[in-house]
Order: structure tokens, then sequence, then C-alpha cells
């Protein structure tokens, strides 16, 4: 008898044949299965080919779907993994994964592997294939979309014998993102890595070294904002801060919610950055710091409201930002401001005052009756605060300004206002 391994038959997997010709075993390791269920053992002929499935029966998973986006992957073994197959409700040409830091359109699911998929209205979709016990996930530094078994498993049983994921760091998506505590069939996940490699789900493996997950944070501020939960005041411990990273935003149409540093906390305040399709945004606050007192600002409706305690409100607008600042550093300005200028009418010069409640890039130029740019003042990222300006009637070009009316403009991404000027000589 003899033992060979190699692709005897040529079709990119691999055979370990054993014995001789008259008694004769082939195993057929086929790839993407696991090795409960991937054997074809044949006697006699090695170039025959198929797969058998060990003491696998086949089953049924119903996995509930919102309208909209949605976090998905396949949770069986299915016969075509084509996701209009596996998902024949959700609007075609919308399946996308996560490759080289982008959304990438994808046609087929692969085991393991989370998708954005969207769908046009709420339902459920009933799933028939073998049961997936174990995988093998393999991970990017940084963000990656997984899914998980044909069974529901707790992200303390996510075997990580390397302590590569970046704790706190499991989030589901619901019109935004939410930290997970287990992975449901059929779902799927965002997880961050601190570094390549490969972690294991297992629904028979409970007692090996698991990733380890507990919500440490309770003693911060918070604001929740239609369900995702901001973090805001003094961190006990800095070296926590890259577990408040939250996974790349969601495709066109989405829902989101974080602060513009891509994270879900800031220590004396920032820029909420909201992708909101126009839906109603309810708001609720818990203040744990009773000798803090904080100020949530709506740049569009230009109105603050006070944080103390605990509280809640609700905005029907369609926000696409809020700024979240400290009460005390309430000597910086509440709006936006154009002041009138001063003197006006004026010869030879006026002096222009401006207020931004937050950091803005700023555009100041005055403009002559016509219509016709004469000067530009500022164009530039400007720190929140007052700020003041001189026109010395001069323009563009360093040439004195004819007797006339101008108009001062103030721009930036949230506010604009137009005031008139008289020079008179």
């Amino acid at each position: 008898s003899s033992l060979m391994i190699d692709d005897l038959d040529l079709d990119g997997d691999i055979e370990i044949v054993a014995g001789s010709s008259n008694d004769l075993v082939v195993v057929d390791i086929k790839t993407g299965q696991t090795s409960e269920n991937s054997w074809n053992m044949f006697r006699g002929n090695y170039l025959r080919n198929g797969t058998y499935y060990h003491q696998v029966t086949q089953s049924n998973v119903t996995v509930q779907t919102n309208e909209g986006w949605n976090l998905v992957g396949v949770p069986l073994h299915v016969s075509n993994s084509h996701y209009l197959s596996v998902f024949p409700d959700a609007i075609g040409g919308t399946l996308f994964e996560f490759e080289d830091n982008l959304y990438v359109q994808a046609i087929e699911l692969i085991e393991g592997n989370g998708y954005w998929l969207r769908f046009s209205e709420t339902g459920e979709t009933s799933i028939s294939g073998w049961q997936i016990s174990s995988l093998g996930i393999d991970l990017n530094e940084g963000w990656n979309l997984i899914t998980g078994l044909s069974e529901s498993i707790s992200i303390m049983d996510i075997v990580d014998e390397n302590d590569i994921i970046v704790p706190n760091s499991i989030y589901s998506y619901d019109d935004g993102y939410l930290p997970a505590d287990e992975l449901i069939p059929g779902n799927g996940y965002w997880i961050k890595a601190f570094e390549p490699g490969t972690v294991t789900l297992d629904g028979n493996r409970r007692n090996g070294k698991s990733f380890s997950s507990n919500d440490t944070f309770e003693y911060l501020n918070s604001v929740d904002i239609n369900g995702v939960r901001l973090y805001f005041g003094s961190l006990l411990d800095e070296h926590q801060l890259d577990q408040f990273d939250l996974p790349p935003k969601p495709p066109a149409g989405g829902f989101d919610v974080r602060f513009i540093n891509n994270s879900r906390y800031t220590v004396e305040g920032n820029t909420i950055d909201l992708m909101n399709p126009g839906q109603f945004l309810p708001i609720e606050y818990d203040i744990k710091d009773c000798n803090s007192h904080w100020v949530l600002y709506c740049l569009s409706l230009d109105q603050e409201f006070q944080l103390e305690g605990k509280g809640s409100f609700s905005l029907d607008e369609n926000i696409e930002s809020l700024f979240l600042k400290k009460a005390e550093s309430l000597g910086t300005p509440q709006t936006f401001s154009l002041y009138p200028a001063f003197p006006n009418p004026f010869n030879p010069s006026t002096t222009i005052s401006y207020d931004l409640p937050i950091s803005a890039f700023v555009t100041l130029r005055i403009f002559d009756l016509l219509g016709h740019e004469r000067v530009v003042l500022v164009n530039q990222y400007m720190d929140a605060g007052n700020h003041k300006i001189d026109w010395k009637s001069n323009n563009n070009f360093g040439n004195k300004a004819e007797t006339g009316v101008y108009f001062i403009v103030l721009e930036t991404e949230y506010f604009s206002e137009t005031q008139k000027l008289l020079l008179i000589k």
C-alpha cells in the first residue's frame, strides 16, 4: 500500500489517496467546507468527484430584515449562493462587501463574510440549507464585516487565541450602529482587529480562551440619538480610546450618528455628524457628572437644549448635525452671527465683527452693487469665538474702492448672512 497527497483530478483541490489498486481509498478535500462535512470518500476510481455531507441534515433559518439597509450574511451551506437566491426580496444591485476599506459590489454570499443589502420593506426570509457549526474567520487589521453560524453564538464565545479583537468593537446595524452581544444567524456584524489574524466561531467549543467584552463606560455622560449612544466627559483610562471607534458609515440612505472624528466619545465637546434621511429623532441624555452642565446645539434650527440630569426631547426636522459642548465653555458664542459694521457709513475703514459657535471654514467677502467681488477678507479655517477684521476700502489689487454701496457676505458650511455697507468719500 502507499499514500499520496496531490491534486490528482486537476480540479483545484487536494486528494489523499491510500491503499492499492485493488483496495483504494480517496479522500477529496473540498475548499470552502468545514472539516466535518467536506469529505468525499470513494473506493476504486479516484477521478470520481462530488460532495458527501457526513451526518448533516437540512435546516431552515428565518432572517428578519428592515426596510432600507441591513447587514446580512448566509447562515447555512446553500446550493445557490447568489444573493437574490438567498434573499429574493432584496433590491437588485445592492449587495456590497467591504474590501480594502471600500464598499465593493458583490453577487455571491461567502460563508463567514458580512454584507450590506437593501430591502424595500420590512420582512423576513426563510433560508434552507445545511448547518454551519464552526467557522475560522480571517480578519484584516482594522474593520471587518463578518457573519456567524447557523445558531446564535455569544460574542464571549468567539475564540480569539491571539487577542487581536479590539474590545467593545463588535457592532450590529438597526437604523444606526449598536454594540452587539451575540451573533444572530443571517445577520452581519462589524468587528475591529488590532492586527491580521484568525478567530474561530464554534458552536461546540465554549471553554477555550475567548474574547472578553465588558461595557465599562457607564460612569460617563451619554446622549442617545435614535437609540445610538454617544459618550462624553472625563475618561478614566485614555488607553481605551480605540474602543470608541465606529465602523465606516453605511451606504447613502442609511442612518448614522457619530462625532466627526468617527468616534462615539468626546472629552470637552464636538460636532455630531448625522446621516439622517429626514426621520424623527428621539434624543435621551444622562449627565452623570453633577458638577458639569452641557448644551446640545442644533445648527439648522439655531436652537440649544440644556442637558442636566436625565431627560429627553425630540427633533422632527431633517437635522444633519448637532454640536455638543460644556456649559462652562459658553464664553464662546452660542450662535453664528454677523454684526453691523462700525462705522457705517464709513471712510476710509470699517470694522466687521462675527461670531462662530464652533470651528469652521469661513469666507468673508465684499461685493459691489453689481455683484462683482471686490475683496476677500477671510478665506480659512477659524476657531470658535468672537472675530473681527477691518476693511480699509481696498480691493483685491490693493486699489481704493469708490464711493458707493457694498455688501458684506459671511459664509460657513452651516451659515451665511449679508449686510449692506455705504462708503462715502
